[in-house]
């Protein structure tokens, strides 16, 4: 599995190799598919994702000339793409038809993907239906994804890869400071605040609870922007900000 930020020489890579991108920093799914999927992994990031819509797209051009320099070079037989963003799929669709007519496309969709503003986006979901194959990372998607015009037949539910036990013997890690001197049961709520996360539901259900904790993970900032109030926490919530 590779690990870039740009796009790489491409006498060091074999062609025809499998080539997962997202257009983030870094995102642990991919990560952990890649040894089952056979795929490297490319991650190239949005440098400005701040209102000005103009700056925006012209940071997004310059990922999808990015992107194409990267498949020209490494000619993957089959590009896994993580959506959203909605320009990444333009730039695989625009590839395929300009260079790789054969080339198979792999939609790994976040549930965002299906919810305004993405599912808004023109030429997004009708895009879809040009990939070989759409996933979705839950049994809950499959409708809603079916309602906005992905066919049947290209869906498939993927979860996310489970963690695996340690060894046998392996020393435990330290208890993490969310939980350090609390009663148990210990609940983690592994999220980021976004539009599609029930953050009320989780706090109201950690206000039920007649003893332990709820761990909420993820930017505190993103909160008021995705419409999540988080200002009346009951106590056995601990807001833990970004891990």
């Amino acid at each position: 599995m590779t690990t870039e930020t740009d796009a790489p020489q491409a006498a060091a890579h074999p062609p025809g190799v499998s080539l997962y991108v997202a257009w983030a920093a870094f995102q642990r799914r991919p990560a952990a598919m890649a040894p089952a999927a056979g795929f490297d992994c490319v991650f190239l990031p949005l440098a400005y994702k701040g209102p000005n819509h103009l700056l925006r797209a012209w940071h997004y051009l310059r990922l999808c000339v990015t992107t194409l320099r990267l498949l020209r070079q490494r000619r993957p037989a089959v590009l896994w793409l993580q959506l959203p963003q909605v320009p990444l799929l333009w730039t695989a669709l625009l590839y395929r038809l300009c260079c790789h007519p054969r080339l198979q496309l792999v939609a790994d969709c976040h549930n965002a993907m299906f919810r305004p503003p993405w599912s808004r986006v023109p030429f997004g979901l009708l895009a879809l239906r040009r990939c070989s194959l759409v996933l979705v990372h839950n049994r809950d998607m499959l409708a809603p994804a079916q309602a906005l015009g992905v066919p049947a037949r290209r869906l498939r539910v993927l979860d996310d890869v489970p963690v695996p036990a340690p060894p046998a013997g392996t020393p435990l890690p330290p208890v993490p400071a969310a939980f350090a001197g609390r009663p148990r049961p210990w609940v983690l709520f592994a999220g980021s605040y976004g539009h599609d996360e029930p953050v009320a539901q989780v706090l109201e259900a950690a206000r039920c609870l007649p003893q332990g904790v709820v761990a909420l993970t993820g930017r505190l900032g993103n909160a008021a922007r995705n419409g999540h109030d988080i200002s009346r926490a009951p106590r056995r919530a601990v807001l833990t900000d970004y891990l």
